[in-house]
């Protein structure tokens, strides 16, 4: 079979890798997600805590990537743990312009990766490594009416009634006053 020292190679690479990690250290950052809802030219602070589980001398690179990264400031790329530091927090500053095109969900991400001791960035840097993501969610209304809706089932036991939940959510720019529902069975 042709494919055999590919594979050999592979796993070879495989198995150095998971001995490479075994030199990360653990990272948290806190809060997961963050929702904003847009309003045109505001300026929102979002904190952030960088977490040094092991308690470890550790330098973390600060990122910002997606959809409406150019909006997002941070106050420093570089976060310097020394061991008796448990965490760090830090404010991103948010500026939303005054026009969002595009209606929806936009998704942005603040990411800290821990740098191991011989590197200086992660643009450089080939290896494996630790990195945790804080997910900001920009909802930006769409025009005039438009609806969502999330449908929960609630079974009961044999010979009760089932409930049916729907949630309606309204992620457009004009407010709808009533809505209704048919679910067919």
């Amino acid at each position: 079979m042709k494919n055999k020292p590919i594979i050999r190679i592979l796993v070879i690479a495989l198995i150095f890798t998971i001995f490479l990690v075994d030199s990360v250290s653990a990272l948290g950052i806190s809060p997961g997600s963050v929702t904003i809802e847009y309003e045109p030219g505001t300026q929102r602070e979002i904190g952030l805590k960088i977490i040094n589980n092991e308690e470890k001398d550790m330098r973390i690179e600060l990122k910002v990537e997606g959809d409406l990264a150019e909006y997002i400031t941070l106050p420093q790329e570089l976060i310097v743990f020394a061991p008796t530091e448990k965490e760090k927090i830090i404010t991103a500053t948010l500026n939303l312009p005054e026009n969002i095109e595009t209606p929806g969900t936009h998704t942005t991400k603040i990411i800290a990766i821990e740098l191991p001791k011989e590197v200086e960035s992660t643009d450089t840097f080939i290896g494996a490594t630790v990195g945790v993501v804080s997910k900001i969610f920009i909802l930006v209304p769409y025009p005039g009416k438009y609806a969502e809706g999330k449908l929960k089932i609630i079974p009961g036991d044999v010979n009760e009634t089932t409930k049916f939940i729907l949630e309606v959510l309204n992620f457009g720019t004009d407010n709808i006053n009533e809505a209704k529902a048919t679910i067919n069975i």
